[in-house]
């Protein structure tokens, strides 16, 4: 479908992921273990899944896949939809 990396959302996703991986450089969270792991993985899901979605061969089966990712950028704090 077309170039990822010229996505706005695709940019701000990653650019979100750079800055997250930052954070976690070095730590250790021995409160919570796994969860630096955990967050790291759902952090680079977002803007892989954009890229996966522009490798698809419609706008229509590209405009299927943010929805899938709202529960992805969902802060903890905000209340599902359902």
């Amino acid at each position: 479908m077309g170039d990822f990396k010229r996505l706005v959302a695709w940019q701000k996703a990653h650019a979100f992921e750079l800055a997250v991986h930052a954070a976690f450089k070095g730590r250790h969270l021995a409160a919570a273990p796994g969860f630096r792991g955990q967050l790291l993985r759902a952090v680079g899901s977002i803007p892989d899944n954009l890229a996966e979605g522009c490798g698809k061969r419609s706008r229509r089966a590209f405009r299927r896949v943010p929805p899938l990712l709202q529960p992805l950028a969902r802060s903890p704090s905000q209340p599902s939809p359902d």
